[in-house]
């Protein structure tokens, strides 16, 4: 199976987003939480990215930044959370893992970001670490 990674169109994409999510994080209830944190958040929509089968096109994985305004050094900066990052686990490898945190960051890197922020969960740094940014471990 061949996997391609690509940007997600989060309104035409939106059902299935939601049921990869669903599957993969069950712990929130995103078809709750979907409407607003990707798609109507006052800070602009997020920027999401997806691994997905070239040939059937389903998705299996999915990455999302979510816009955020911060206060930094005196002024204003404009800010990504990395959040709902997940993969099925029938193609969970860390290479599928690092290619799509890397297209999650190279695609913020060429936008409006000031800078790109993680919440401290220690499952991820394996993979924040190893997709070539350089963190700061709180």
């Amino acid at each position: 199976m061949t996997i391609t990674v690509r940007p997600a169109n989060c309104e035409s994409e939106s059902q299935e987003l939601v049921a990869v999510l669903q599957m993969n994080l069950p712990q929130l209830p995103h078809a709750r939480l979907f409407p607003w944190l990707y798609l109507g958040n006052p800070e602009g929509q997020a920027l999401t990215w997806v691994a997905a089968d070239a040939d059937s096109h389903r998705i299996i994985g999915v990455a999302a930044a979510f816009p955020r305004g911060f206060y930094c050094c005196g002024k204003d900066a404009r800010g990504y959370v990395l959040g709902d990052f997940c993969i099925d686990p029938g193609h969970r490898s860390l290479g599928l893992a690092l290619t799509l945190q890397r297209a999650c960051l190279e695609g913020l890197s060429t936008g409006d970001a000031d800078f790109v922020s993680i919440f401290p969960v220690a499952r991820c740094w394996r993979y924040t670490n190893g997709s070539g940014s350089n963190p700061t471990k709180p």
